[in-house]
């Protein structure tokens, strides 16, 4: 329906801020391997912090898209949480604790109960508390191990596409890893590579570590 929809004569397209989530981005996929007049488009902050899935599934999607589309030369991937990082504010009753197979808990029993470092289970996912229970009930959740995956296919498309030459990467919480990931398919890159300028900002790497 998307790919329908846009005009062919479209050069720039901004859907940030939509929310669209994975299903978007298979959307968007589609739209664009059938789309040849596209050159700049906008997805920063499509993902919803609160679902910390859907950022690698997200980047995956669009690493399709940019596999099947050869007019695009700039795309803006920042803040959909590829790297699987660390969620926004949860309230305490939605967690499970992993100890004690518990369901939701009053704030003042989640403080007890969720300290930071404390393993629980949210959305089908084992992760681990990194800000602790708030005045207002919430903490924060990281994966106890990041699915790396959509950045690994981000990095491996903007290398092989026939037209990108900038990618936004920038508050996507690619950490150290996610960012040796990167800086090793940049390495790998062929002279046939139009990609000319990545965006890292706030991604949380190493202090010191860069990709060149």
């Amino acid at each position: 329906a998307l790919s329908k929809a846009l005009p062919p004569c479209l050069a720039e397209l901004n859907l940030a801020e939509t929310a669209m989530g994975v299903q978007g981005g298979r959307a968007i996929a589609t739209a664009l391997g059938d789309n040849h007049s596209l050159t700049s488009i906008n997805l920063s902050m499509c993902v919803d912090e609160r679902r910390l899935a859907e950022g690698p599934s997200f980047g995956i999607a669009v690493a399709d898209a940019l596999r099947k589309n050869g007019t695009l030369t700039a795309i803006n991937m920042s803040s959909n949480n590829l790297g699987d990082g660390e969620s926004s504010y949860i309230h305490g009753e939605e967690v499970v604790g992993s100890s004690n197979g518990q369901n939701g808990a009053t704030a003042e029993e989640a403080a007890r109960r969720y300290p930071e470092g404390t393993t629980v289970a949210f959305q089908g996912r084992s992760l681990v508390v990194s800000q602790g229970i708030d005045l207002n009930g919430e903490l924060k959740l990281r994966p106890a191990a990041a699915d790396l995956s959509g950045v690994q296919a981000m990095a491996e498309a903007m290398l092989i596409s026939a037209s990108l030459t900038s990618i936004d990467l920038a508050d996507n919480q690619l950490g150290a890893d996610g960012g040796r990931v990167v800086a090793a398919c940049v390495g790998a890159a062929t002279a046939r590579s139009r990609l000319r300028c990545i965006d890292m900002r706030e991604n949380y790497l190493d202090e010191g570590y860069a990709v060149d």
